[in-house]
């Protein structure tokens, strides 16, 4: 573990800043800019260096590319997102350096992708005026924000530093040393936690859940099959009848593989009709209020059972409404297992003989972990949306998310790519770094990480990852970075 077989040194495994401008004002661009990049473009501006269009296709692009350094930096092929501009002497016409930018599909950012020039460039501040002259040009424009760069070159680095006005985290490969953010909190500290009084934590889930009468599942998967199992014994689910299944707008369970389970024991559907003798529905943050209104007046109107399913919007507000409601223990504490139905009581012989399912023991562990853990639910949400606004602002300028109200409790990040083909390589990608990443019902959607027993810190990695995505030669598998 933590070393290279070959011996080689591979670097852009820890978290570096990159340099952001949002390209809507000119005057408070230069304000944000260094004062030393200032003086140097005042400088430059005096010393006869005129910029104009660069054309890919031109004599110029070749005598560009003897002096780039990292000439593999250019593509093969140029595409219309594609942007150059070349400094020259005013006078004379000789080439003092050049600039290339590639705006980057399904944001509104344009990225440096080469910047370079010659020791008489250098002197007259070409490198400068070439990005002041970018910046000038797409103020405003078709992007909305400029991608200077960060770099794991020190020098470089600096001087991408005299040009920001926000800043991006960004990693480029996993840690030397691997470990794993998951999407629910249960990690290796919680294990070591001591263990609580357990009659404390039932009597801290009895509060929660408004009643005493709750069944503690081994798992949330459990608990959902036998919720639905005891309503076919009690004779509300007839042989004839069905279960009318929904699930929420980009839901992390899999309806399919769901219904799968659910058909063993119950016929289901996806559509009401009169064949419908109860209804399950798994709520999430996107589902409409509206939408969960309906359904709670459809089961009122026709009298028929209504299962909520909690598991991916414990604490919010709002919810846990029904008679029957299920939550998922491990979705809103560090615990590794477990899984409620609140609305059923069902004693531990009637679990075995009928379910299969009873686990005295751990569900006394339950209870433990959940005593040394409970904190009331006000403190879980603000670290939870603290956490997601942290995301917010690091992908500023490669994403757009969805603000959730202050009264819900996400149950992690979800934020919508450009296309399912980009969600998928972004999800692989960062699933290389220990991150736990799950798909949505929306293909665009990636579920990520955001819970209270994370840190800044690890956002800022996490988010580093993505972003890794979303820069010319970087973040994909087989192209150098």
């Amino acid at each position: 573990m933590g070393n290279h077989v070959d011996g080689r040194y591979v670097s852009k495994d820890y978290v570096v800043w990159g340099s952001l401008i949002e390209l809507t004002d000119q005057k408070t661009i230069w304000e944000a800019l260094d004062k030393r990049v200032r003086t140097s473009i005042r400088k430059g501006e005096r010393l006869g260096v005129t910029i104009r269009p660069l054309d890919l296709a031109g004599d110029d692009l070749e005598v560009m590319r003897a002096i780039t350094p990292n000439d593999d930096d250019i593509p093969s092929q140029f595409e219309a997102r594609h942007h150059a501009f070349i400094a020259l002497d005013a006078v004379t016409g000789v080439r003092l350096g050049w600039i290339l930018l590639a705006g980057i599909p399904g944001t509104q950012k344009v990225f440096l992708l080469c910047h370079a020039s010659t020791p008489e460039g250098k002197e007259r501040q070409a490198p400068n005026l070439l990005l002041w002259h970018v910046i000038k040009h797409y103020t405003p424009g078709p992007y909305r924000f400029l991608d200077v760069g960060g770099s794991y070159r020190a020098s470089l680095q600096y001087y991408f530093q005299g040009f920001r006005q926000h800043t991006y985290p960004l990693v480029m490969r996993p840690l030397d040393v691997p470990f794993r953010i998951g999407i629910e909190p249960f990690d290796a500290a919680h294990y070591g936690e001591p263990l609580g009084d357990p009659s404390q934590g039932k009597a801290w889930l009895t509060e929660l859940f408004g009643t005493e009468v709750f069944t503690t599942l081994p798992t949330v998967a459990i608990a959902r099959m036998v919720c639905i199992r005891e309503l076919k014994e009690l004779g509300t689910l007839s042989e004839e009848g069905e279960l009318l299944c929904v699930f929420g707008a980009k839901s992390p369970l899999d309806p399919e593989r769901c219904l799968s389970s659910f058909e063993s024991i119950v016929a289901c559907t996806r559509t009401f009709s009169e064949r419908v003798k109860a209804i399950y529905v798994l709520r999430t943050q996107s589902m409409a209020d509206q939408e969960w209104e309906q359904w709670q007046t459809t089961a009122k109107e026709h009298n028929l059972p209504l299962i909520e399913d909690c598991s991916y919007v414990w604490g919010s507000e709002g919810i846990g409404v029904s008679e029957r409601r299920i939550y998922s223990a491990t979705a809103f504490l560090g615990l590794p297992f477990g899984g409620y139905i609140v609305g059923m009581q069902i004693p531990h012989t009637r679990l075995w003989q009928l379910h299969g399912a009873s686990d005295p023991g751990k569900e006394e562990e339950i209870y433990a972990m959940t005593a040394a853990q409970a904190e009331p639910f006000s403190q879980i949400r603000e670290r939870r949306h603290a956490l997601l606004a942290r995301y917010t602002e690091n992908l500023r300028s490669i994403l757009s998310t969805r603000s959730l109200p202050t009264d819900s409790c996400p149950y992690g990040f979800e934020p919508t790519f450009h296309t399912p083909e980009q969600a998928r390589s972004v999800a692989l990608f960062v699933h290389r770094f220990g991150i736990e990443v799950a798909p949505t019902t929306d293909p665009c959607t990636v579920l990520f990480p955001c819970h209270q027993a994370m840190s800044t810190r690890q956002v800022d990695y996490i988010s580093g990852a993505i972003i890794a995505n979303f820069r010319e030669g970087c973040g994909v598998p087989g192209i150098r970075c």
